[in-house]
């Protein structure tokens, strides 16, 4: 083989990710700066996505022993991540850097996904932690706001100012008016410069389609549109919706503007790398591990066919309900630091865990509490034929 060939194989064999360098030659996998896992020294996070597959259970046990045990949970159960929660955040990496990119370039953007494919943590611990650090980097001023439309979006635009701008109730009131001028009259005068980078990140979208009063809705929609005219670079919207209700942009003509004139990202499937990143190094950041063949089984059991369709459309906040369950259920302590197969398998695995946690709280209900419980949840369902 030539030596240009040579180097171009060595070259490809050779990959640098986050903070671990991995090399085909000699099989070696070594840490930037000249860092070195071991017992008796703190590291800094790492990505092991592109790690050789076979050195990954070695190097997530290495790192995992140098840190300290800690009693709480990494896991979030059915709660979503937040923006102050970016160290706990995994697997989403590529995602995360793809919004930004996104947000960056477009004033406008709709992140779309199925129920339980984790929109609001992508946005939150992703997108925004991620867009708030490059405004410090830049020395730039920022605010970002947070709603969700409700039953009046009017209401609760002017309550999410509010939370994050303190200033005079007399020019934050007028976000309450039902015109179509009002989101972009409020933010032209209540943001103090073109300096000040504004982000509006607006979750559950589709809720706008359920206003009780439906004018009020299709004003807030307009109002939108009228913002998103000023072409404002300063001015950043990120819109968090159910991909079920895409259909009803099209009968609406000024969500169809939203979508056309705007950019569309879709949230789809980790991969199975992703995935075991998000399950395995949340728990090694605590300092624990995961039994060998764990992380594959419950992996594998996502992809499975043994189990509810809900599951698997929306297996995020199973997945994440289950590793809680198991790391509550597991006694874990600075001698004991392994989540097992066997406690795993005791709390019902992740098809399971929520319907045996469910029976167990209804078995000590009385039967009047049952009846009544009964009559609750059909009352939560709207069936029409």
């Amino acid at each position: 083989m030539s030596q240009s060939n040579q180097d171009g194989v060595n070259q490809s064999m050779k990959t640098t990710v986050g903070d671990v360098y991995t090399s085909g030659e000699n099989n070696t996998t070594t840490f930037n700066n000249n860092q070195t896992v071991n017992n008796n020294q703190t590291t800094r996070n790492f990505n092991f996505e592109y790690v050789l597959s076979e050195e990954k259970e070695k190097l997530i046990k290495k790192y995992a022993a140098s840190k300290p045990f800690k009693q709480e949970s990494p896991y979030r159960g059915f709660k979503s991540f937040g923006i102050d929660d970016k160290k706990s955040f995994f697997g989403r990496d590529l995602l995360s850097e793809q919004l930004l990119d996104a947000v960056e370039q477009n004033n406008l953007v709709l992140v779309l996904g199925a129920s339980g494919s984790g929109k609001s943590s992508i946005v939150r611990a992703g997108l925004i932690s991620r867009w708030k650090e490059q405004r410090k980097l830049k020395n730039e001023h920022y605010y970002d706001f947070i709603f969700t439309p409700g039953d009046h979006p009017f209401a609760s635009l002017h309550q999410g100012l509010n939370n994050n701008y303190k200033i005079n109730e007399g020019y934050t009131s007028m976000a309450k008016n039902f015109k179509i001028d009002t989101f972009k009259n409020a933010v032209e005068k209540i943001k103090n410069s073109k300096l000040e980078k504004w982000l509006f990140f607006i979750d559950q979208f589709e809720e706008i389609f359920n206003v009780p009063d439906e004018k009020e809705g299709h004003i807030f929609i307009q109002s939108l549109n009228k913002l998103t005219e000023l072409n404002d670079p300063s001015i950043k919207i990120v819109l968090a919706m159910r991909s079920d209700f895409l259909g009803k942009f099209e009968i609406n003509p000024n969500l169809s503007k939203l979508v056309n004139e705007n950019k569309v990202e879709m949230i789809g499937d980790m991969t199975p790398e992703e995935l075991r990143e998000a399950i395995e190094q949340p728990a090694a950041e605590h300092g624990v591990i995961f039994e060998d063949g764990l992380v594959k089984q419950i992996i594998d059991d996502i992809n499975g066919t043994d189990r509810d369709i809900s599951i698997q459309k929306g297996y995020l906040p199973f997945l994440q309900y289950t590793l809680y369950r198991l790391w509550c259920a597991e006694n874990l302590s600075p001698i004991h630091r392994q989540l097992t197969r066997r406690c795993y398998s005791k709390i019902g695995g992740i098809g399971g865990s929520l319907k045996q946690q469910v029976q167990d709280i209804y078995s000590h209900f009385t039967e009047e509490e049952k009846v009544l419980s009964r009559t609750i949840f059909l009352n939560l369902f709207d069936i029409k034929a």
